[in-house]
Protein backbone atom coordinates (compact mmCIF):
# COMPACT_ATOMS: atom_id res chain seq x y z
CA UNK A 1 0.00 0.00 0.00
CA UNK A 2 1.43 3.36 -1.07
CA UNK A 3 0.62 6.40 1.07
CA UNK A 4 0.93 9.71 -0.79
CA UNK A 5 2.13 12.10 1.90
CA UNK A 6 1.64 15.89 1.95
CA UNK A 7 5.41 16.26 1.59
CA UNK A 8 5.39 14.19 -1.62
CA UNK A 9 2.43 16.22 -2.92
CA UNK A 10 4.33 19.46 -2.32
CA UNK A 11 7.37 18.07 -4.12
CA UNK A 12 5.18 17.05 -7.08
CA UNK A 13 3.72 20.55 -7.31
CA UNK A 14 7.17 22.13 -7.15
CA UNK A 15 8.45 19.71 -9.80
CA UNK A 16 5.55 20.53 -12.11
CA UNK A 17 6.10 24.25 -11.60
CA UNK A 18 9.83 23.92 -12.34
CA UNK A 19 9.04 22.16 -15.62
CA UNK A 20 6.54 24.89 -16.45
CA UNK A 21 9.06 27.65 -15.71
CA UNK A 22 11.68 25.89 -17.83
CA UNK A 23 9.26 25.60 -20.77
CA UNK A 24 8.08 29.22 -20.52
CA UNK A 25 11.63 30.54 -20.22
CA UNK A 26 12.55 28.86 -23.50
CA UNK A 27 9.65 30.26 -25.52
CA UNK A 28 9.41 33.77 -24.03
CA UNK A 29 10.59 36.86 -25.92
CA UNK A 30 11.04 39.85 -23.60
CA UNK A 31 10.62 43.40 -24.88
CA UNK A 32 12.75 46.28 -23.64
CA UNK A 33 11.75 49.31 -25.72
CA UNK A 34 14.97 51.10 -24.78
CA UNK A 35 17.25 48.35 -26.09
CA UNK A 36 16.01 45.91 -28.73
CA UNK A 37 18.69 43.91 -30.50
CA UNK A 38 18.61 42.99 -34.19
CA UNK A 39 18.07 39.28 -33.47
CA UNK A 40 14.98 40.09 -31.42
CA UNK A 41 13.57 42.25 -34.22
CA UNK A 42 14.04 39.32 -36.61
CA UNK A 43 12.19 37.04 -34.19
CA UNK A 44 9.30 39.49 -34.06
CA UNK A 45 9.28 39.62 -37.85
CA UNK A 46 9.05 35.82 -37.98
CA UNK A 47 6.15 35.85 -35.50
CA UNK A 48 4.26 38.39 -37.60
CA UNK A 49 4.77 36.39 -40.79
CA UNK A 50 3.51 33.30 -38.96
CA UNK A 51 0.38 35.02 -37.61
CA UNK A 52 -0.63 37.02 -40.72
CA UNK A 53 -1.21 34.89 -43.78
CA UNK A 54 0.66 36.01 -46.94
CA UNK A 55 2.37 38.96 -45.18
CA UNK A 56 5.93 39.40 -46.42
CA UNK A 57 8.02 41.45 -44.00
CA UNK A 58 10.81 43.51 -45.59
CA UNK A 59 12.03 45.57 -42.66
CA UNK A 60 11.43 45.78 -38.90
CA UNK A 61 12.46 48.75 -36.79
CA UNK A 62 11.53 50.91 -33.77
CA UNK A 63 9.81 54.21 -34.49
CA UNK A 64 8.07 56.92 -32.47
CA UNK A 65 4.45 58.02 -32.25
CA UNK A 66 3.39 61.68 -32.20
CA UNK A 67 3.47 61.41 -28.42
CA UNK A 68 7.09 60.16 -28.62
CA UNK A 69 6.13 56.66 -27.51
CA UNK A 70 8.07 53.71 -29.02
CA UNK A 71 6.26 51.72 -31.69
CA UNK A 72 7.33 48.47 -33.35
CA UNK A 73 7.01 48.96 -37.13
CA UNK A 74 6.84 46.16 -39.69
CA UNK A 75 7.26 47.29 -43.29
CA UNK A 76 6.24 44.84 -46.01
CA UNK A 77 3.56 43.75 -48.41
CA UNK A 78 0.70 41.28 -48.64
CA UNK A 79 1.04 38.62 -51.30
CA UNK A 80 -2.03 38.42 -53.55
CA UNK A 81 -2.77 37.25 -57.07
CA UNK A 82 -2.62 39.84 -59.87
CA UNK A 83 -6.23 40.95 -60.45
CA UNK A 84 -8.04 41.34 -63.75
CA UNK A 85 -9.61 44.63 -64.76
CA UNK A 86 -13.00 44.85 -62.98
CA UNK A 87 -14.44 46.74 -65.99
CA UNK A 88 -13.36 44.72 -69.05
CA UNK A 89 -11.85 41.60 -67.43
CA UNK A 90 -8.59 42.08 -69.30
CA UNK A 91 -5.02 41.74 -68.07
CA UNK A 92 -3.49 44.60 -66.10
CA UNK A 93 0.09 45.78 -65.62
CA UNK A 94 1.87 46.81 -62.45
CA UNK A 95 1.94 50.57 -62.00
CA UNK A 96 3.83 51.22 -58.78
CA UNK A 97 2.44 51.17 -55.25
CA UNK A 98 1.49 53.36 -52.32
CA UNK A 99 1.98 52.71 -48.61
CA UNK A 100 -0.72 52.59 -45.95
CA UNK A 101 -0.16 52.37 -42.18
CA UNK A 102 -2.45 50.38 -39.91
CA UNK A 103 -2.28 49.60 -36.20
CA UNK A 104 -1.96 45.95 -35.22
CA UNK A 105 -2.04 43.85 -32.03
CA UNK A 106 0.43 45.09 -29.40
CA UNK A 107 3.46 42.97 -28.62
CA UNK A 108 3.29 43.02 -24.80
CA UNK A 109 2.83 46.74 -24.00
CA UNK A 110 4.52 47.99 -27.17
CA UNK A 111 2.35 49.38 -29.98
CA UNK A 112 2.68 47.68 -33.36
CA UNK A 113 2.20 49.37 -36.73
CA UNK A 114 2.15 47.74 -40.17
CA UNK A 115 3.39 49.77 -43.14
CA UNK A 116 2.02 47.90 -46.14
CA UNK A 117 2.84 48.60 -49.79
CA UNK A 118 -0.39 48.31 -51.79
CA UNK A 119 0.30 47.64 -55.46
CA UNK A 120 -1.38 49.62 -58.23
CA UNK A 121 -2.30 48.04 -61.56
CA UNK A 122 -3.12 49.74 -64.86
CA UNK A 123 -5.49 48.47 -67.53
CA UNK A 124 -4.23 49.54 -70.99
CA UNK A 125 -7.66 48.96 -72.54
CA UNK A 126 -9.89 50.90 -70.12
CA UNK A 127 -7.19 53.30 -68.89
CA UNK A 128 -8.31 52.29 -65.40
CA UNK A 129 -6.23 52.05 -62.22
CA UNK A 130 -6.86 48.98 -60.05
CA UNK A 131 -5.72 48.95 -56.40
CA UNK A 132 -4.63 45.75 -54.67
CA UNK A 133 -7.19 44.42 -52.18
CA UNK A 134 -6.60 42.33 -49.07
CA UNK A 135 -8.64 41.38 -46.02
CA UNK A 136 -6.16 42.35 -43.29
CA UNK A 137 -7.56 45.85 -42.67
CA UNK A 138 -11.01 46.73 -41.35
CA UNK A 139 -13.18 48.59 -43.90
CA UNK A 140 -13.98 51.41 -41.48
CA UNK A 141 -10.64 52.19 -39.79
CA UNK A 142 -6.91 51.92 -40.29
CA UNK A 143 -6.52 49.03 -37.88
CA UNK A 144 -6.16 45.30 -38.45
CA UNK A 145 -9.11 42.92 -38.14
CA UNK A 146 -7.30 41.14 -35.31
CA UNK A 147 -6.89 44.36 -33.33
CA UNK A 148 -10.58 45.16 -33.83
CA UNK A 149 -11.47 41.70 -32.49
CA UNK A 150 -9.26 42.27 -29.44
CA UNK A 151 -11.00 45.59 -28.73
CA UNK A 152 -14.43 43.90 -29.02
CA UNK A 153 -13.39 41.24 -26.52
CA UNK A 154 -12.11 43.86 -24.06
CA UNK A 155 -15.37 45.80 -24.38
CA UNK A 156 -17.39 42.64 -23.85
CA UNK A 157 -15.53 41.77 -20.63
CA UNK A 158 -16.52 45.21 -19.26
CA UNK A 159 -13.36 45.58 -17.15
CA UNK A 160 -11.62 48.39 -19.03
CA UNK A 161 -13.02 51.83 -19.81
CA UNK A 162 -12.86 53.06 -23.41
CA UNK A 163 -10.02 55.38 -22.43
CA UNK A 164 -8.04 52.48 -20.95
CA UNK A 165 -8.61 50.34 -24.04
CA UNK A 166 -7.38 53.26 -26.11
CA UNK A 167 -4.20 53.47 -24.01
CA UNK A 168 -3.60 49.70 -24.16
CA UNK A 169 -4.10 49.33 -27.93
CA UNK A 170 -3.04 52.77 -29.19
CA UNK A 171 -6.38 53.14 -31.00
CA UNK A 172 -8.14 56.50 -30.79
CA UNK A 173 -10.90 56.62 -28.16
CA UNK A 174 -13.47 57.76 -30.75
CA UNK A 175 -12.69 54.68 -32.86
CA UNK A 176 -13.04 52.43 -29.79
CA UNK A 177 -16.48 53.99 -29.23
CA UNK A 178 -17.51 53.37 -32.85
CA UNK A 179 -16.37 49.74 -32.59
CA UNK A 180 -18.44 49.38 -29.41
CA UNK A 181 -21.51 50.83 -31.13
CA UNK A 182 -21.18 48.34 -33.99
CA UNK A 183 -20.60 45.50 -31.53
CA UNK A 184 -23.78 46.34 -29.62
CA UNK A 185 -25.80 46.58 -32.83
CA UNK A 186 -24.70 43.17 -34.11
CA UNK A 187 -27.36 40.46 -33.93
CA UNK A 188 -24.87 37.95 -32.60
CA UNK A 189 -22.16 39.20 -30.28
CA UNK A 190 -18.63 37.86 -30.63
CA UNK A 191 -17.57 35.38 -27.96
CA UNK A 192 -14.18 34.73 -26.42
CA UNK A 193 -12.05 32.01 -27.98
CA UNK A 194 -12.88 28.61 -26.56
CA UNK A 195 -10.20 26.64 -24.74
CA UNK A 196 -10.04 23.90 -27.37
CA UNK A 197 -8.62 26.36 -29.95
CA UNK A 198 -4.97 26.51 -28.92
CA UNK A 199 -2.97 29.53 -30.12
CA UNK A 200 0.67 29.26 -31.14
CA UNK A 201 1.66 32.85 -30.33
CA UNK A 202 0.40 34.85 -27.34
CA UNK A 203 1.10 38.30 -25.93
CA UNK A 204 0.93 39.38 -22.27
CA UNK A 205 -0.11 42.98 -21.56
CA UNK A 206 0.00 44.55 -18.09
CA UNK A 207 -1.99 47.72 -17.39
CA UNK A 208 -2.64 49.77 -14.25
CA UNK A 209 -6.31 50.65 -13.62
CA UNK A 210 -6.37 54.02 -11.85
CA UNK A 211 -10.03 53.75 -10.79
CA UNK A 212 -9.45 50.64 -8.67
CA UNK A 213 -5.69 51.12 -8.13
CA UNK A 214 -4.89 47.63 -9.39
CA UNK A 215 -2.87 46.05 -12.17
CA UNK A 216 -4.65 43.92 -14.75
CA UNK A 217 -2.92 41.32 -16.91
CA UNK A 218 -4.41 40.54 -20.32
CA UNK A 219 -3.40 37.53 -22.41
CA UNK A 220 -4.32 37.61 -26.09
CA UNK A 221 -3.75 35.53 -29.20
CA UNK A 222 -1.46 37.15 -31.78
CA UNK A 223 -3.14 35.05 -34.47
CA UNK A 224 -6.77 36.09 -34.01
CA UNK A 225 -6.73 39.01 -31.58
CA UNK A 226 -9.06 37.18 -29.20
CA UNK A 227 -8.61 38.00 -25.53
CA UNK A 228 -7.89 34.68 -23.83
CA UNK A 229 -7.61 35.74 -20.19
CA UNK A 230 -8.01 38.86 -18.03
CA UNK A 231 -7.11 38.84 -14.34
CA UNK A 232 -6.13 41.30 -11.64
CA UNK A 233 -2.44 41.30 -10.77
CA UNK A 234 0.89 41.57 -12.59
CA UNK A 235 2.74 38.54 -11.28
CA UNK A 236 3.65 35.35 -13.11
CA UNK A 237 0.95 33.62 -11.06
CA UNK A 238 -1.63 35.11 -13.44
CA UNK A 239 -0.11 33.12 -16.29
CA UNK A 240 0.14 29.97 -14.17
CA UNK A 241 -3.56 30.29 -13.27
CA UNK A 242 -4.42 30.69 -16.96
CA UNK A 243 -2.45 27.61 -18.00
CA UNK A 244 -3.90 25.64 -15.10
CA UNK A 245 -7.37 26.56 -16.35
CA UNK A 246 -6.86 25.66 -20.02
CA UNK A 247 -4.67 22.60 -19.49
CA UNK A 248 -1.25 21.27 -20.45
CA UNK A 249 -2.21 20.79 -24.12
CA UNK A 250 -2.31 24.55 -24.57
CA UNK A 251 1.19 24.96 -23.22
CA UNK A 252 2.48 22.31 -25.61
CA UNK A 253 0.95 24.19 -28.55
CA UNK A 254 2.40 27.61 -27.65
CA UNK A 255 5.49 28.37 -29.74
CA UNK A 256 6.22 31.87 -28.44
CA UNK A 257 5.10 34.20 -25.68
CA UNK A 258 5.82 37.95 -25.85
CA UNK A 259 6.09 39.84 -22.56
CA UNK A 260 7.53 42.97 -20.94
CA UNK A 261 10.84 43.13 -19.12
CA UNK A 262 9.12 43.22 -15.73
CA UNK A 263 7.33 39.89 -16.32
CA UNK A 264 9.50 37.11 -14.87
CA UNK A 265 9.11 33.41 -14.21
CA UNK A 266 10.36 32.21 -10.84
Amino acid sequence: MCIHSEENSTKDIESTKNLLVKKLSKITLTIDSENIEEDLLQNFSNILSSTIQDFISKKTYIGKTKQEKPVLIFKGKVKTDTPNCPHCGGNVHKDGFYTISILHLPFASMMVKLEIDKERFYCPHCKLLVIQKFSLKTPEHRISLMLEQSIKDMLEKNIFTMKEISLITGVCRNIVKKIDNRRLSEEKNQTLMQAESSPRFISIIEFFLKDVQKYVTTILSLETGHVLWIAYGKKEQVLYDFLDQVGENWLNCIECLVSDTNFEFK
